[in-house]
């Protein structure tokens, strides 16, 4: 027992960078670590086990199945989730790879031909720099020619990687040149981590040709009821329910990047070209006000009420959260949870509640005056009894 909660504190407490496999195609807010991910993987499911993250953000949860043979369902209310994700888990063929080579040369080649010293009049994407966007949209331009949809998406998600590196959380921009620089580097460390990635699943048994079908993605809220539509229709029992919900009252851009001072910017939605448009509280399923955060408990009593309906009888469910005040939303959010059927449980000598400091934590929290957001809390549950779904 000594070694498991050994290697337990080992992964939940690791301060390690985001990486491997192709965890680093994009650093969407609040990841998981992946070596938290697999120990509760092993931990609590078997190969061939279904796991389910109905907040699935950047798609950790989903790589790391895949690569333990479980089934994986990921369901996220974000576009950018969504692309991500899919991207990070779609395989591609040698000539996939040669082609998306010849596009990265044809962009070198291309943006050697700017006139530098000539800026755009007019960017159709607000708060982007002026300086940065006739790199993207050449880029962009040529990506849009590549014949098969996986070679597109693969190659603006390396677009979108760059322009987070490039743009996200800088006060200025680098130079057109080096932006390039890094684009190429970029593109060649993304088509080693699928390799790897794929590699990986297939020494677990399986087929390149089959690993998107262990995984579902579906693009509903997880209040949705086509979620659970969907996973009754399927006969898809989840063993293990493991994310990361929205934080309340955590001020987290989850559709934006911040540049020169704190613009957001949609520019991610623009280079992967999928639809945006909604404010911050409609990914965080409310805002930071009181009736914000009203909202938000109410929606995930409704969240984990649904989800209820269609996991296994003997399931557990495993989130990490922050508060911007935990002393007074953490008893709200077990409250919630309770509310919805569930009852707070411990994994043998591993209990809940555990809390851990997060590194390099940014976010502005409701209360300015409150560090809860640099921790993480994690909380294990259980269903009280489960409903007839079928």
């Amino acid at each position: 027992m000594s070694s498991a909660v050994d290697d337990f504190n080992r992964a939940f407490h690791s301060s390690e960078r985001v990486q491997g496999y192709t965890h680093d195609f994009y650093k969407y807010p609040a990841r998981f670590s992946p070596g938290f991910v697999q120990f509760m993987l092993d931990s609590l499911t078997e190969p061939g086990d279904c796991v389910l993250d109905p907040f699935m953000g950047g798609g950790t949860t989903i790589v790391e199945a895949a690569v333990s043979g479980r089934r994986a369902i990921g369901s996220d209310i974000n576009e950018l989730a969504q692309f991500v994700t899919r991207v990070k888990t779609t395989p591609l063929s040698d000539q996939d790879i040669l082609e998306i080579r010849r596009w990265v040369w044809d962009v070198r080649d291309a943006v050697a031909q700017i006139d530098l010293a000539a800026q755009p009049l007019d960017v159709p994407v607000k708060n982007m720099p002026t300086s940065a966007y006739p790199f993207f949209a050449v880029a962009t331009k040529l990506a849009n020619d590549l014949r098969f949809p996986r070679r597109r998406q693969f190659a603006k998600c390396v677009l979108v990687r760059v322009g987070q590196w490039a743009l996200d959380a800088r006060s200025t921009t680098p130079k057109t040149d080096v932006i390039s620089g890094e684009f190429e580097k970029r593109a060649e460390r993304m088509i080693d981590g699928l390799r790897e990635f794929v590699t990986a699943v297939q020494a677990g048994g399986i087929y390149k040709n089959k690993i998107t079908s262990t995984r579902k993605l579906m693009p509903f809220s997880a209040s949705d009821s086509g979620l659970v539509k969907s996973l009754k229709r399927h006969d898809i029992r989840p063993k293990l329910v493991l994310t990361s919900p929205p934080y309340p009252g955590v001020h987290m851009l989850y559709h934006r990047w911040q540049v020169l001072g704190r613009r957001e910017t949609p520019a991610p939605y623009w280079i992967a070209d999928i639809r945006d448009g909604h404010s911050e509280s409609y990914y965080t399923m409310g805002g930071r006000s009181q009736r914000g955060l009203r909202n938000y408990f109410e929606c995930l009593s409704g969240v984990f009420n649904n989800l209820r309906t269609i996991i296994a009888p003997d399931a557990a469910v495993v989130q990490l959260i922050s508060f911007s005040d935990a002393e007074i939303q953490l008893p709200l959010y077990l409250n919630a949870m309770n509310e919805a059927g569930f009852q707070e449980a411990n994994l043998g000598a591993i209990n809940s509640r555990q809390t851990r400091l997060v590194p390099n934590r940014k976010w502005y929290t409701q209360r300015r005056s409150c560090n809860d957001a640099g921790h993480e809390v994690l909380l294990i549950h259980r269903p009280v009894c489960q409903r007839s779904a079928y």
